[in-house]
């Protein structure tokens, strides 16, 4: 892979593989797949944000964390370099109900489709030399409304790309 970095590539590969998954963008309860903070208008009880490591903040006008990255030249020459990239992404979900056990289990349904997706491709499509374990770092919270219960996982996606050289 050539370029600064493989971040805006491998957000863009993850978006694509989640809109298309039977088990997510295209699942008979299809999750809201969102780039980022982007506002779609759509209210789904299922959605998730690739590329934000808490919505939350973005409601109170904060910044959300999308994505770090750490390089470091490969070899003689300085031809190529080794991407430490951490995608940072937030499964949602809210029933309409002030019971917690339905939110907590489809948002880490979500999380688990996810984790099902990453380790069928552990290249991201070519985007990286590797990425494991799935995902980590995850956090549960909840977020009570007037329309219910809500749970969000923030969560890490962590791979390994190599820019420029052979």
């Amino acid at each position: 892979m050539t370029g600064t970095s493989a971040v805006p590539a491998v957000i863009g590969y993850l978006i694509d593989t989640f809109t298309a998954a039977s088990t997510l963008g295209t699942a008979a309860t299809p999750v809201s797949i969102r780039c980022g903070p982007e506002l779609s208008g759509d209210f789904s009880q299922l959605a998730l944000f690739v590329g934000v490591d808490d919505p939350t903040l973005i409601e109170a006008g904060s910044a959300a964390t999308a994505a770090t990255s750490n390089q470091t030249w490969v070899g003689m020459g300085a031809r190529a370099r080794d991407e430490d990239i951490s995608i940072f992404c937030t499964a949602e979900a809210w029933s309409g109900e002030t019971g917690t056990r339905a939110a907590m289990t489809a948002v880490y349904g979500i999380v688990a489709a996810v984790e099902t997706l990453l380790a069928a491709d552990v290249y991201l499509g070519g985007m990286a030399l590797f990425q494991a374990p799935g995902s980590t770092s995850h956090t549960l919270k909840w977020l009570q409304g007037n329309d219910g219960l809500a749970a969000h996982v923030s969560f890490r996606i962590d791979a390994k790309a190599r820019l420029g050289g052979p």
